[in-house]
């Protein structure tokens, strides 16, 4: 197991991708970092641990290899920050059309 600093925009699926070769890594990244769910929005700097045992399907081999032999590292996420609770209307929105 090593451990992986999260770049910027990055999601779990992105660090499935990179080290596992698909999504269903996700569920591995999930069970060796507790922390973390499926919803998880993950901030750069976050640290995940990774499962350094060899991967036995061939296809999955292959995008791993393919994004290693590239320096490839995905970043499919948004700069776009959502509040967990936003409130888009107050108190006063029903009374402003009176």
């Amino acid at each position: 197991m090593k451990k992986v600093v999260v770049n910027g925009r990055q999601s779990l699926k992105d660090l499935a991708l990179k080290y596992y070769g698909n999504l269903e890594g996700m569920a591995r990244l999930i069970e060796l970092n507790p922390t973390f769910s499926f919803n998880t929005i993950l901030t750069a700097g976050d640290v995940l641990f990774v499962s350094t045992e060899p991967i036995v399907d061939r296809s999955a081999k292959a995008v791993v290899e393919l994004y290693k032999s590239n320096n490839y590292t995905p970043a499919t996420g948004s700069d776009l920050f959502v509040p967990p609770n936003p409130f888009i209307f107050d108190r006063t929105f029903g009374t402003m059309f009176n």
